[in-house]
This record gives C-alpha cells, sequence and structure tokens, in this order.
C-alpha cells in the first residue's frame, strides 16, 4: 500500500536525468518501509527502543530503566530520553492494578511476512465521479454512453514474468476506471529490486497506453510495445508477457487520462504506535501550529516524520487519554490499545468538523489509513479490548455498526435498511477493521494482521504529494479522495 504520481515512458536519452530522480522518489519510500520493517524486527540504535520497555508509568518497585533511580519515591522516571512521571493518585494505582491481567498473546496470529507495495488509479476527476454518474469507459467510447460493463474490483489483466510470476495486477476501479498494483514484495527480496523498478516502469506505461477512444484490451495488451531502452522492463522484456482477462474489448475510454492517484501499502509494526514514544503527557508541547509533543519525531522511524502514527494522541489537547494509555504494562497491548484509540479519536474529529461537502469520512483524512483485519476472536484482540474497555467506560467512547456518520453521537445507530453510502455509514467494528466502511462492500482490500518474530503487523496506507523539484515539468495532478 507510492506517494508519487508518475513515472515518464522513456524514449530518449535526454530524459534519463528527470527519470532517475523520480524513481529515487519511489525509491525514498520503499527505503522507508524496508527501514521500518527492519527497526521492528531488530533492536534500534536508539536509547529507548519503541515497545522495549514495558513499565514507565504503572505503579511497580522495579520498574525496569537504563539508570538508576536515586529514590523509590522519585516523581518522574528516566527511560533513555524519555522522562515519564509515575503513575500516582489511588485512581491511576487503581487502573494499573487492572491492567495488569490484559497480556499479548500471538500464537493464534499467523506467522508472515511484512509486505509492501505500490498502487495507481487512472483518472479523468474533471468529468468521471460518483456523483454524477459518469464512466471512464464505456461500451463506445461516448461520454453520454453507458458503463462499459466490468465491476469494482474486477481482475481485468495481468503483467507477468516468467520467474518471478505476476508483477502487475490491473483491477477494476469505481466508475469504470482502472487501477494497477504490484505484486507485495518484502525485504527478504531485495536482490529483485529490478524486477520492482520494472513493475514501476510498467505502472506509468499503463497510463500512457489509456487515452480517449482506445478499448481497455489494446490499453492492456500494448503495455509491452515499446519499451523504454533506458528501464528495467527492457532487458527482461522476452521474459515478460500480458494476461487479459476481459471478454470483449472491455469498452473504449470517453476521456483521457488527466491525472493518477498514487499510495503506497506497507505493512507497519504495532510498536510504532506505542504511546511511550509521544513522552511525558505533561508540558512542553509547540505553542504554535498544532500543540503536538515536542520531541516525539526524534522517537519514531525517520521513514514515518511528518505521518505522525499517533497523529492525534501527540497533541496537547489529548493528554488526558495519552496518560491513561501509558498506564498499560504490556507493550503489544499498549499499542494496539493506542492505535484504536487514534482511529476514534480521527473519525470523531472530521465527524464534529462543520462545513463539509459530503456527509462521509475520507482516508485523506488520515495520515496513515488503516486497511487491518481482525476477525474478533484473537487473543491479543480480546486482550486490547479489554484495556481498552477499562480505560475508556461509558457510551461515546467506540463508533458502534450502524452510526450514519455526521448525524449523531458515534452511539446513535440505524438498521441496516436505512443504512447509507460506504463511508457515510459504520458498517464494521473500527476494532476489526475500517477499510469495508469506507467503500469495500466485501471488505477484500482490508488485510489480515500477521506476526513475525514475537511483532504483531498491520498493513496502513499514505498518500502524499510528490516532490515539486523532481516533478516541475510535469503536467500530472496529485489527487486526494
Amino acid at each position: 500500500m507510492l506517494e508519487n504520481s508518475e513515472v515518464p515512458l522513456l524514449q530518449h536519452k535526454k530524459s534519463k536525468k528527470n527519470f532517475l530522480c523520480k524513481y529515487a522518489i519511489f525509491f525514498t519510500f520503499i527505503c522507508a518501509a524496508v527501514v521500518l520493517s527492519t527497526l521492528a524486527l531488530a533492536r534500534t540504535r536508539r536509547e529507548t527502543p519503541i515497545g522495549d520497555v514495558n513499565a514507565y508509568r504503572h505503579a511497580e518497585d522495579d520498574i525496569p530503566t537504563p539508570r538508576e533511580v536515586e529514590s523509590d519515591d522519585a516523581e518522574e522516571i528516566e527511560v533513555g530520553a524519555i522522562t515519564i512521571a509515575k503513575a500516582s493518585g489511588a485512581e491511576e494505582l487503581e487502573l494499573c492494578d487492572r491492567l495488569k491481567g490484559f497480556t499479548s498473546d500471538l500464537r493464534d496470529i499467523t506467522e508472515g511476512i511484512p509486505l509492501f507495495g505500490e498502487e495507481l488509479e487512472y483518472h479523468n476527476h474533471e468529468a468521471v465521479s460518483l456523483e454524477n454518474q459518469k464512466f471512464l469507459y464505456t461500451t463506445d467510447g461516448q461520454e453520454s454512453s453507458g458503463s462499459a460493463g466490468w465491476v469494482y474490483t474486477q481482475i481485468l489483466g495481468r503483467i507477468k514474468h516468467s520467474t518471478f510470476g505476476t508483477l502487475v495486477t490491473i483491477e477494476g476501479e469505481t466508475q469504470t476506471r482502472v487501477e494497477a498494483f504490484t505484486a507485495p514484495v518484502s525485504t527478504a527480496n531485495v536482490e529483485n529490486k529490478n524486477l520492482w523498478l520494472c513493475a514501476y516502469e510498467l505502472l506509468a506505461k499503463l497510463r500512457a497506453t489509456q487515452g480517449k477512444d482506445i478499448s481497455l484490451k489494446d490499453a492492456i495488451n500494448k503495455v509491452l510495445t515499446g519499451l523504454s531502452t533506458v528501464g528495467k522492463c527492457y532487458g527482461m522484456r522476452d521474459e515478460l508477457s500480458v494476461e487479459y482477462l476481459v471478454n470483449g474489448d472491455g469498452g473504449k475510454a470517453a476521456h483521457n487520462i488527466k491525472s493518477i492517484v498514487a499510495q503506497l501499502n506497507f505493512g507497519v509494526p504495532i510498536a510504532v504506535f506505542d504511546p511511550m514514544a509521544v513522552g511525558s503527557s505533561a508540558g512542553n508541547y509547540f505553542s504554535k501550529g498544532v500543540k503536538r509533543k515536542k520531541g516525539y519525531e526524534k522517537r519514531i522511524p525517520a521513514g514515518l516524520n511528518g505521518f505522525w502514527p499517533l497523529n492525534r494522541l501527540s497533541q496537547q489537547k489529548h493528554k488526558d487519554d495519552l496518560a491513561k494509555l501509558q498506564l498499560i504494562q504490556d507493550p503489544i497491548v499498549r499499542a494496539l490499545t493506542a492505535f484504536w484509540s487514534e482511529i476514534h479519536l480521527t473519525l470523531v474529529e472530521w465527524e464534529a468538523k462543520d462545513g463539509g461537502d459530503r456527509d462521509y469520512w475520507k482516508k485523506s483524512n488520515f495520515n496513515l489509513f488503516p486497511k487491518h483485519k481482525f476477525t474478533g476472536s484473537e487473543q491479543i484482540f480480546t486482550a486490547a479490548s479489554g484495556a481498552y474497555d477499562v480505560l475508556f467506560p461509558g457510551a461515546g467512547e467506540k463508533y458502534e455498526v450502524g452510526h450514519m456518520y455526521k448525524k449523531g453521537s458515534p452511539t446513535d445507530v440505524k438498521p441496516s435498511t436505512k443504512w447509507g453510502d460506504y463511508g457515510s455509514t459504520i458498517r464494521k467494528d473500527p476494532w476489526k477493521g475500517i477499510r469495508l466502511n469506507y467503500a469495500d462492500p466485501n471488505d477484500k482490500k482490508s488485510v489480515n494482521v500477521v506476526q513475525s518474530n514475537g511483532q504483531l503487523f498491520i498493513v496502513m496506507e499514505t498518500r502524499k504529494k510528490r516532490s515539486k523539484r523532481c516533478n516541475q515539468r510535469s503536467s500530472s495532478k496529485y489527487e486526494e479522495l
């Protein structure tokens, strides 16, 4: 689940510099994902690895710290560069005692390798949208004609490598637009970087082959024609093949492609949501702009700087929630509970905003959009749910299935017969997953959580505007969804 919208098809050497610059951006985000996974699977070099210390705030006599504490009744305990107040007061001490019983057990979570990959959606936003019920591919290429017939998430074609297998999958999007995504890759096969580069090149090539009056069949079948001699696909062209999987010509494009939405999907260790990384909930927040905790950016992986995994909880207005979450002793339970709290606070914040042109939330409301999928029966799910209920009891602390977004409190629900469009209705327990709630009626694009080396991993999606420096000649636009 990359951030840059265009990798041009090169036909002459003068374009090579711009070509390499664009690929450099791709590699920046690839490296960020690789580094992110590596940081979670190995010991970091920081003084305070995220999730390593089990007890900062809870009231234990033997709180583990890298440094000796001079007095048992010290008001603060230093952990590396972080200073966090000890639990105090009858309420906090009681919470500490109740939270001890919630411990992580990942034995029923499938073992898996953290993966990442890129998706591109090909658009003409000016003329094609859900609101005006217009389509990109129509039966005959006329704007007034009906849909070409294929549907959302239908597999339209594949581009394959004789040894590696599928490099790129081409899928139907809403309004008969086309989406293409690379095969998921992991840090275990870094040696296949030329295959990755070829896959990204093919995503750009698929944009070039689409255009007004061109059939879907021709757009897909011609993607290997005229490959750039400076790209990575050219050297392996004899090993590449195309599968077209739609009956007939798939309709013709009624418009040219004018914009691309690109996204990076990547496996994230739940440890990056550890509230301990924010630091003490007391004081030392920025006074201008977003009143965020100072130093937070230094305690998260560098590749996530600016994305703020705990975007809300790191802000001063949510310091009380942060302090509560820091009382959880188990690091995985603590991070997963904070992850859920971040989802809740994000939905609450955007629901409270007035003047929106649509009555539903967007994926762009999240810096990092979660695509997690739990069944609800996992032991870690049960433990984290229990901890959440202890910290945040009562109505309104969780969105309920059947809530119509921007219409009442999270606990105001309607029967399924009165539900609105996806995104306007909470259709799934947010703790189990929220991708279905957006625009995925069959929950196909949520991704099961996995464990690797004793760490829980979830898949996140993010989109970011491209570097202006590397794209100053590009006419392509970045579109928010």
